[in-house]
């Protein structure tokens, strides 16, 4: 009769196939980073600044860029065994606490078990951007039950080690066969390199001392970084601008040079130029991704595939470079004292004609010296919190977006 093994044999036994199945699809570069990237590492300490500790994890797989100083994205994988049940939630939110504790902006989370997943554990991995993988009793393969580019739970067909839908599912999850080096930046990252960007050209720009120029923009650009400008071409319809990396050049459709709409949109792929340069991208996978759509519970667009990150850092960093911060405040400010607005830094808007009037000269004042439209400063000014609707609260609020989103939608 053979020897029964202790549950922490079976664990350790499962952790060291599943160890086994990571290593075999880095190798075959299954995951779509080149394996001459990839550190893979077995019971790996990471440190939490929360608990002030390190915390230790299953696997680990560190993606370290030529000449890096650090690795640029972690995958972090937990091994777990269960002889009957299924997988609890609680399993999955501590783990899910874990990663978010030491890779709270490059880490990946991924669940390896042997067992079936609880219906909320999968609610709970869907709407964190969990991958969660099942292996089979008898050991031959792996389902995965999660896919973040369809937003839906379902099993798929066994391929190679991971019995991974590769062409697919690792292509959307990882986001690396169709985009290599992508990072999850923050707002305040994106801000940071845009005034940085603002720096080059003239240090007082980001405080409202005085204003960007594009002519001053486009000429930095073609200086500091060699890139050509073109504003007189025609795009493909739908299209109003373009970064091409391999030439180096910014086109901007000549339909828009001159209108409100330009600055934005010239803006816009300067964020593709300094944040996505380096990207190795597969252009017609990447096309075939859907653009974001609204969420109208949310009030804002989901984020859901590679390219909806791409676009929004883009967006992220046109508003920041166009409408510093501080130079916004301060703008809004001078501009209130200087046509009598006592109560200035805020704005008051109810059914008064004053404040009404007043409201429509902020709203041009800012448009025309931030070099945007009317939209674009409406969300800023609704970004920072610096709008109190006082008429039917949210009703007139959301009137005023849909007059302007009618009238000047940059998006």
């Amino acid at each position: 009769m053979g020897k029964v093994r202790s549950s922490v044999e079976k664990g350790d036994a499962f952790e060291f196939d599943s160890y086994n199945r990571i290593i075999k699809a880095v190798e075959n570069e299954e995951f779509g980073f080149s394996k001459k990237y990839a550190r893979v590492y077995q019971k790996a300490k990471y440190y939490s600044k929360k608990l002030e500790k390190e915390i230790v994890f299953d696997l680990a797989i560190e993606i370290w860029p030529p000449n890096a100083t650090n690795y640029t994205n972690l995958y972090l994988i937990e091994c777990k065994s269960y002889s009957t049940k299924k997988v609890p939630i609680g399993d999955i939110r501590k783990f899910a606490s874990d990663v978010n504790d030491v890779a709270e902006l490059n880490g990946k989370a991924i669940f390896i078990t042997n067992s079936k997943y609880t219906d909320s554990s999968l609610i709970y991995a869907k709407n964190t951007g969990m991958m969660i993988i099942q292996v089979n009793s008898d050991q031959s393969d792996s389902k995965l039950l999660w896919k973040r580019n369809k937003m839906e739970y379902e099993e798929d067909q066994v391929l190679k080690s991971l019995g991974i839908d590769v062409e697919n599912s690792i292509k959307s999850l990882f986001q690396s066969s169709v985009i290599l080096g992508l990072k999850k930046l923050s707002t305040k990252s994106l801000e940071k390199s845009a005034i940085k960007l603002l720096d080059e050209i003239d240090e007082e720009i980001k405080i409202g001392v005085r204003k960007l120029k594009l002519e001053s923009l486009i000429h930095h650009l073609e200086n500091k970084y060699g890139v050509e400008v073109d504003v007189k071409a025609q795009l493909e319809e739908g299209d109003l601008g373009k970064f091409d990396s391999k030439t180096n050049k910014i086109i901007v459709d000549n339909s828009i040079f001159e209108t409100s709409r330009f600055g934005f949109v010239l803006a816009h792929e300067v964020g593709h130029l300094i944040l996505h340069s380096d990207l190795k991208l597969n252009q017609e996978s990447y096309n075939d991704f859907s653009d974001s759509s609204l969420n109208l519970y949310l009030g804002k667009h989901d984020l859901i595939n590679p390219k909806h990150w791409i676009e929004w850092q883009a967006n992220k960093f046109a508003s920041y470079l166009l409408m510093p911060t501080i130079a916004f405040f301060n703008r809004l400010c001078s501009f209130q004292k200087s046509i009598g607005i006592a109560k200035y830094g805020h704005i008051f808007l109810d059914d008064q004609p004053v404040n009404t009037q007043d409201f429509g000269k902020i709203i041009d004042y800012l448009a025309e010296f931030f070099n945007t439209s009317k939209t674009s400063i409406l969300y800023k000014l609704e970004e920072l919190d610096l709008i109190t609707y006082a008429r039917k609260k949210d009703k007139f609020k959301d009137e005023a977006r849909e007059i302007y989103r009618a009238l000047f939608d940059d998006f």
